[in-house]
C-alpha cells in the first residue's frame, strides 16, 4: 500500500510525463487539472526535487518538470523518495512470530502480495503511466454524449 502523498506524486509526475518534454508546469495548474489540493501538491513535489526526480524554477515561465526521461523513472523510485521508512509488517501472531512477518497463512499471503506490488512498482515507468493515462482520457472522451 502506498501513502496518499505517494499517490499524488505518481499522478502528478505521470501527468508531467504526458506533456511535452522540458515543459515547466505550475503546481497550481496541475492540482486543478488532477483534483489535488494545491497547497498539498506543492509540499509533495518539493522532496522530489531534492531527490533528483524533478527540477524546479522560480519566476515567470517556471514551475516543475521531470529531471529525467519518463522511461528512466519508476513508480518505486517515486514512492521510495517520499515514503523513506518502509512500513514494518503488521504482527498479530504473537511475540514469537518470525522477523519476516510470515507467522501464519494470512500473513504469508499478505507478504506475497506486498512483494508482487513492489515488483509492479519497480518495473512500471512514468512513460507507461503517461501512455495509459492518455488512452484512458481518450476512451472517456469517446464515451461522452
Amino acid at each position: 500500500m502506498i501513502s496518499r502523498t505517494s499517490e499524488y506524486a505518481v499522478r502528478s509526475l505521470s501527468y508531467m510525463a504526458s506533456r511535452p518534454r522540458g515543459e515547466f508546469l505550475l503546481a497550481l495548474d496541475m492540482a486543478r487539472e488532477l483534483g489535488i489540493p494545491a497547497a498539498f501538491l506543492g509540499k509533495v513535489l518539493q522532496p522530489l526535487v531534492l531527490r533528483g526526480l524533478l527540477t524546479s524554477q522560480r519566476g515567470r515561465g517556471g514551475g516543475f518538470r521531470l529531471a529525467k526521461a519518463p522511461e528512466a523513472i519508476t513508480l518505486l523510485a517515486i514512492v521510495q523518495a517520499l515514503d523513506q521508512e518502509e512500513q514494518a509488517a503488521a504482527g498479530g501472531c504473537g511475540p514469537q512470530s518470525p522477523a519476516d512477518g510470515a507467522c501464519c497463512v494470512v500473513h504469508a499471503e499478505k507478504r506475497r502480495h506486498e512483494r508482487e506490488f513492489r515488483d509492479f512498482l519497480e518495473r512500471t515507468t512514468l512513460a507507461e503511466m503517461a501512455t495509459n493515462s492518455v488512452q484512458t482520457s481518450q476512451n472517456a472522451a469517446d464515451r461522452r454524449p
